[in-house]
């Protein structure tokens, strides 16, 4: 708890295609439905070269909540039937699909960070500095939180951190 930021909950959703996407949204690469449990989609592989195409569905905050109970099978057919609703014909043409419910997984307990009132204030030094030994990397240390260019750059200067701590 002393070094526990909050963290985000949300599901996401990964659909693959062989070929052109069988989309009629108009706003590709970014859809947003307000009636369903996914409230952010879009194409992954926009500007990719290949054969296959990936449509990313997203869910977070209350509407993530309705999803947290349902296994991955039943979180992947939810998600293809919401897809279904938006773009009819669009299950025919899908080759895969997976779920990333980072709420469930015991090593992340959560998604991206989302610092609660006071988090900032009184956690949040004690995480990006660590103790004595113990650091810490993650897009919850980073001036950027939530985004995966604060993960990237907090695994830079923790790298960075240990190097000067064991270079002796």
């Amino acid at each position: 708890p002393e070094y526990q930021l909050q963290s985000g909950v949300n599901v996401k959703f990964f659909a693959e295609f062989e070929g052109d996407l069988p989309i009629r949204w108009g706003l590709s690469p970014l859809a947003v439905d307000g009636q369903g449990k996914l409230q952010l989609l879009w194409n992954a592989t926009a500007g990719q070269g290949g054969k296959k195409r990936v449509i990313t569905a997203f869910s977070g905050a209350e509407a993530a909540k309705g999803l947290l109970a349902l296994n991955d099978e039943e979180l992947r057919e939810q998600c293809l039937s919401e897809l279904e609703r938006l773009n009819p014909g669009l299950r025919s043409k899908l080759t895969d699909s997976w779920v990333k419910n980072w709420f469930q997984n015991p090593f992340t307990r959560g998604g991206y960070s989302c610092p609660a009132p006071g988090d900032v204030t009184t956690k949040w030094k004690k995480v990006r500095h660590g103790r004595s030994r113990l650091s810490f990397a993650g897009e919850f240390k980073s001036n950027t939180f939530s985004f995966m260019n604060g993960a990237i750059d907090s695994g830079i200067s923790t790298a960075e951190q240990l190097m000067l701590i064991y270079a002796n």
